[in-house]
């Protein structure tokens, strides 16, 4: 009656298991994200896990793993051992049981009233984290039972060995054990610990891995656990004595190896950076959730780590610089914030994305989901609407427009029923006239004059502020854009990346670009399932309104009273010594205190965008702009860009100090035009 409660009790957990999802088993594996370059940036994974065939593992980790968990796994015994003999015996059944250490196993769990060591073999272990672990029904079948784990493992592994070859089992559960610290697997637990491959592991470094299969707790990066990984490791150590793998000397000398000090900064059981989180956010709209994090895809961007970590490291810089002038204090305790994205202005490939805060601290984006008021860098699209309805910048220049406005002393604006009229004025300036009267459009643009700006959409009626946010909403901005003539200094919020975008069809010569992050992506094992196809440029500007714009924007930056002039290639001792061209903007409060900073330039080749400030919206400080805070940083990243020296040149035609004709489009003379070392302005 016994026999038979038992076999009743039993009876289930002989069932041949569906070994399909094993023979087909995908582990969960780590999405690894590369830059441009395949130098990896990071990652996604619930799980952290590269899979990786045994091929490429390396013998140490193979010799090192087998010794610590299942010695006999490959031997072949001599008849005259015992325990050699008996798993050979066992094994012509397919049945994965280690006698002898079943035996040993016993023993203690009867002499210490518990379950204190188990007797597992590799078949064992691969049963139980990839079919027990990993499917409901089998779960229900142990019902938390010890005995009927044990058992049901043991039948398991009984059809894994008639199924799969050794080398197949012993590469599934080398991928797939848990090693502490959130990483399975020995590749990912090899980057983790020691930042190198598997296959580049010491025996030492091996044999501290083997030691956390039983206790993956005990890792050496958890508190207090230094100690007691040592402990682990000196168990595999001198199992691997035993087993004649290494000498005494040997030993003696790996238990004075010294354990890996700290983690490294980066993981992948979260997007660790403000790029990772935006791919993260970009699959989300292709892949199911968990094929980004469980698929192992490998996904190469358009980023530039070495030109990434350099942006970083200038925008630190800059906030660094600007607190020496304005230090955090207990009374004033806020720190500015700042964000950049450099692009290619023909592709829109994105080459670094910048936000100055940790994400770990901060997962705001300031690149693309922080709305700003944007002050005169907005004057860009002002102008450009303004050329594109018939305007010169240039009174000599070809055409019949109109090319002056009048840069009065106060235009007072009504901002509605029962509020107070805004009057507009210009920036105070230290070397040229604050107001000059009838002036031509390039002047108003270079020296970034607010009074002639607004009169452009009022009263000198070269177009309305309608006319502007219309052409503004097609080139790329999508905030809310107020018909108010303020608008057209800046009054508006934008995003960083959507000016940055705008300003790119102007440097682009009239096409509209998206700009992409995501290069080319592959699967698991190496297929690509998708690559970005660039899409024909939509024509928003035509070419003379482009190349018209392009010539006034460098104007800003070559012209002597420009409000870039700072990055005037051509200046005596000059601070950067490629053309460029781009737009400083400076946003006011309603006390006329500066709050934004921004500047937005552009070489032939790269646009950069870049945005300064307070969270906020606090005061930045006297004379705190754009020309002060962001084109240094402009400045530093082109330097970087270009220090091989090769510059490239914007078409003659966009000569600033030239009058405008489309017959003139070939590459610019690099002669000095003007060799003027004068005082450069510092204004929006």
């Amino acid at each position: 009656m016994l026999a038979i409660l038992l076999f009743y009790y039993f009876s289930d957990l002989l069932a041949k298991p569906n070994m399909e999802s094993l023979l087909n088993y995908r582990p969960p594996a780590t999405t690894i994200v590369y830059d441009e370059n395949w130098e990896e940036i990071g990652g996604f994974a619930k799980e952290n896990r590269i899979v990786i065939p045994l091929s490429e593992m390396g013998e140490t980790v193979q010799k090192v793993f087998i010794a610590a968990e299942d010695k006999r796994f490959f031997a072949e015994e001599p008849e005259g051992n015992f325990c050699g003999l008996a798993r050979s015996v066992v094994e012509k059944f397919h049945v994965s049981v280690d006698p002898c250490s079943l035996y040993r196993s016993v023993l203690r769990n009867i002499k210490e009233h518990r379950p204190a060591e188990g007797a597992s073999t590799i078949p064992q272990q691969l049963a139980q984290i990839a079919v027990i672990q990993e499917n409901d029904v089998e779960q229900n079948l142990v019902r938390q039972s010890l005995w009927r784990k044990k058992i049901r493992k043991a039948v398991i592994a009984y059809y894994i060995e008639k199924n799969l070859s050794k080398e197949q089992i012993l590469e599934l559960w080398l991928n797939h054990m848990y090693l502490g610290n959130g990483n399975f697997g020995v590749e990912a637990a090899s980057l983790w610990y020691f930042q190198k491959s598997a296959k580049e592991l010491t025996i030492p470094e091996t044999a501290m891995l083997a030691g956390l299969i039983r206790s993956p707790s005990r890792s050496p990066f958890n508190e207090g656990m230094k100690e007691k990984a040592e402990k682990l490791r000196t168990r595999v150590l001198k199992q691997l004595l035993d087993e004649k793998i290494i000498s005494n000397a040997e030993f003696s000398a790996f238990i004075k190896h010294p354990l890996p000090p700290a983690p490294p900064q980066e993981n992948h059981r979260f997007p660790n950076s403000h790029i990772l989180e935006y791919v993260r956010q970009q699959l989300k709209l292709r892949y199911d959730e968990n094929e980004v994090w469980m698929g192992g895809l490998k996904i190469q961007l358009t980023i530039n780590k070495y030109l990434q970590e350099f942006a970083e490291t200038a925008v630190g810089e800059a906030i660094a610089e600007y607190h020496k002038r304005h230090p955090v204090s207990e009374e004033k305790t806020e720190k500015i914030t700042g964000a950049l994205v450099i692009m290619q202005v023909a592709t829109g490939e994105i080459k670094a994305w910048v936000n100055s805060e940790d994400f770990e601290q901060d997962k705001f984006d300031r690149v693309y989901q922080a709305k700003r008021q944007p002050g005169s860098a907005f004057k860009a699209i002002v102008y450009t609407a303004a050329v594109k309805n018939g305007a010169k910048l240039d009174c000599n220049d070809e055409g019949e427009g109109k090319c002056k406005t009048q840069d009065v002393r106060t235009i007072c604006l009504n901002m509605g029923k029962d509020k107070p009229k805004k009057c507009i004025q210009n920036y105070p300036y230290k070397n040229i006239p604050r107001y000059r009267g009838e002036t031509e459009l390039k002047i108003a643009l270079w020296e970034s004059r607010n009074a002639a700006t607004v009169c452009l959409v009022t009263r000198c009626k070269l177009l309305n502020i309608k006319e502007v946010n219309e052409l503004a909403k097609k080139m790329g901005i999508s905030t809310a854009l107020y018909d108010y003539p303020t608008t057209a200094i800046g009054a508006s919020e934008v995003t960083l990346m959507d000016l940055t975008k705008a300003i790119n069809i102007i440097a682009n010569f009239g096409g509209k670009i998206e700009p992409y992050m995501i290069e080319t992506i592959f699967d698991r094992n190496d297929k690509e399932i998708e690559r970005y196809k660039p899409q024909e440029d939509e024509k928003i500007l035509d070419e003379s309104t482009a190349l018209q714009m392009v010539r006034g924007l460098r104007g800003v930056v070559e012209y002597r009273h420009g409000t870039a002039y700072r990055a005037n290639w051509k200046r005596l001792n000059p601070e950067f010594k490629c053309p460029a061209a781009g737009k400083t903007g400076t946003a006011t409060n309603e006390k006329g205190q500066a709050t934004d900073n921004w500047f937005i330039g552009f070489t032939p080749s790269y646009i950069f965008g870049g945005w300064m400030g307070f969270d906020k919206k606090l005061p930045l400080g006297e004379e705190e702009t754009g020309g002060k805070n962001i084109l240094p940083l402009f400045i530093k990243i082109m330097n970087e860009i270009y220090k091989d020296g090769s510059c490239e040149i914007f078409p003659e035609n966009t000569d600033p100090f030239k009058p405008f004709s489309m017959k003139n489009k070939g590459p610019e003379s690099t002669s000095q035009q003007e060799s003027e070392n004068e005082q450069f302005n510092e204004s929006d």
